[in-house]
């Protein structure tokens, strides 16, 4: 017979990757909801090629400097704290994203946004990570991780069901008054990490960050996750916020972009969960590997696509695997 403290800690991490699942689906609509927008908001602005592309960067932007700052904060203050406000932050943000007025507006309030965004991003991770036992880990932060890509297809199922011409508006009140909503239920059920509460437990010196990242032979390690992250990054943010400008500008329709954006998001739902039990199961080098060159593959055949919607799909959803994954 089990004792009553394995049971809580089993209880403790499901709630919690339950919680960070519908945490990463709201942030991954909100990550995609000015791309989806961006089709029928920009003549509304009369924005230039050159102002749609800065105020889709505005996000990105504030995103890795909230992800900096939502990683040190967590360490001092908690992961669920600084989760709860990040995702009250990124709420507020996108609710007044629908108020913008202009180009200046909207780019102010997408970074702002992006703040929010960045902040509960690195915390999710963690609180994964750190819910759940070393060699089920993989499976449970890429579970989480594939919450954003199902919440991108949400994003596009909004866009596919509303076509009116304030149709954006809704978009970013959808993703407003989600995580807010969710807060103060993250607020209340979600333990804080064991591995915060034992490191805030122990005396003695702390070890800094540029020791934390490469001492101890950790150097070549850290470069090759951050350069990795950041190529990664670049490609999946790239085709989350420009596919359906990109799918309308080879001749499909806004529906059918919104279409081929859906089958991107599933496939990296899929892939997340995937690539993540392989990870757990296999050679992790090997599945990287993998991963990588399906990417590449991927990445060609999306530029070289036709005008023929059963194919972008199959392509759409089998590059969403690969490079979310």
């Amino acid at each position: 017979m089990s004792s009553p403290e394995p049971q809580a800690g089993k209880a403790g991490a499901a709630i919690t990757i339950v919680l960070c699942v519908l945490a990463a689906m709201i942030e991954g609509f909100d990550i995609q909801s000015a791309g989806i927008a961006a089709p029928r908001m920009a003549p509304e602005f009369h924005l230039d090629p050159h102002q749609r592309a800065n105020g889709r960067a505005a996000s990105p932007l504030g995103l890795l400097i909230g992800a900096a700052l939502g990683g040190w904060l967590a360490d001092r203050v908690g992961r669920k704290v600084v989760l709860v406000a990040s995702m009250v932050t990124f709420g507020i943000f996108s609710i007044l994203s629908a108020h913008a007025v202009g180009y200046e507006s909207l780019a102010g309030v997408r970074l702002l946004c992006g703040l929010g965004l960045g902040g509960a991003l690195p915390n999710l991770i963690a609180l994964s990570a750190e819910a759940t036992h070393l060699k089920k880990r993989n499976t449970m932060v890429s579970l989480m991780a594939g919450g954003m890509p199902a919440g991108g297809v949400v994003s596009s199922l909004v866009a596919l069901h509303w076509a009116g011409p304030a149709d954006w508006r809704m978009i970013f009140w959808i993703g407003g008054v989600a995580p807010i909503v969710l807060a103060p239920l993250v607020a209340w059920l979600l333990p804080e990490s064991r591995r915060f509460r034992q490191a805030a437990a122990e005396a003695g010196p702390k070890v800094g960050i540029l020791g934390a990242l490469f001492g101890e032979g950790r150097a070549l390690g850290t470069v090759l996750v951050a350069v990795s992250f950041f190529c990664v990054f670049l490609i999946l943010y790239l085709l989350q916020n420009w596919m359906p400008s990109l799918m309308v500008a080879k001749g499909f329709t806004k529906p059918e972009a919104f279409q081929i954006q859906a089958a991107f998001n599933v496939g990296g739902a899929i892939g997340g969960a995937l690539l993540g039990w392989l990870m757990d199961k296999s050679r992790r080098w090997a599945v990287v590997g993998v991963a990588y060159v399906g990417m590449a593959a991927g990445l060609f055949l999306l530029a070289g696509l036709g005008h023929n919607l059963t194919q972008a799909l199959a392509v759409g959803l089998g590059a969403g695997v690969v490079i979310t994954g």
